[in-house]
């Protein structure tokens, strides 16, 4: 019997559930996002917004799962986009409730690294929500999309849509930071326009790939000017989720 994944919006109200616990120790502080809800679906809108009303501690929306490697093709319907009609409506919401969004789109297809043929679809979303903060998650690479020129790609996204920042985490930190350094490049972009950008592990499950995520930020960090580094690693995050 082949897998198939399918959308779950009691995924918000277990979030809300372990809240409490998560936070218990006075220690960590969360900052909790709305995903239940499927990005083609017209009604979308409607669970985000019953949702978003029964707490005042959501700090945003995602991770939503847009065009992806492995669950677009485990996932029955229609493939989410960022400029679907359904998304509209949440982009909307984002915008009027300051509430950044996290979106996972792959700017490419498997066995196709140089088209970034899905980008475009991003680019219209963000120019038809330009004042929605959008996060863009991993910057477009999968586990097993591995666009080329993708440091180009995101140069030119971040110059044009000045509501993009970009997440520099899971596996696209295996390709601009290791045990020998940080990918110079990437470093000279992040660098100079440090207020772009923000860093995360995106890991679950596994305590030991959280260290090996935190081993590679600290590299790229290590890396770049100490303001720099200090934005990218919290004070963007700060802005964004916390504010």
């Amino acid at each position: 019997m082949p897998y198939s994944v399918w959308y779950h919006s009691l995924t918000d109200a277990t979030v809300l559930d372990v809240l409490p616990d998560l936070e218990s120790d006075g220690v960590l502080e969360v900052a909790p996002l709305v995903c239940g809800f499927d990005p083609t679906d017209l009604l979308a809108i409607e669970h985000l917004e019953f949702v978003w009303g029964r707490s005042d501690r959501w700090a945003g929306v995602g991770e939503v799962m847009l065009r992806h490697d492995d669950l677009t093709n485990l996932t029955s319907g229609e493939v989410p986009s960022p400029d679907h009609v359904a998304m509209d409506a949440v982009l909307d919401f984002c915008a009027q409730n300051d509430a950044p969004i996290s979106l996972h789109h792959d700017s490419s297809s498997v066995g196709m690294p140089d088209r970034h043929e899905y980008a475009e679809s991003l680019e219209r979303a963000l120019d038809r929500h330009p004042s929605t903060s959008v996060v863009w998650c991993h910057a477009g690479v999968s586990r097993q999309v591995d666009p080329s020129g993708q440091l180009d790609l995101v140069r030119r996204m971040i110059e044009r849509h000045r509501n993009m920042t970009v997440e520099l985490s899971w596996v696209l930190l295996d390709r601009i930071a290791d045990e020998n350094g940080a990918d110079e490049d990437w470093v000279r972009l992040v660098a100079r326009e440090p207020d772009r950008f923000v860093v995360g592990t995106d890991t679950v499950a596994r305590a030991d790939t959280v260290d090996t995520r935190g081993a590679q930020i600290r590299t790229f960090l290590s890396a770049l000017p100490e303001s720099a580094a200090e934005r990218v690693a919290f004070r963007n995050a700060e802005a964004l989720w916390f504010g």
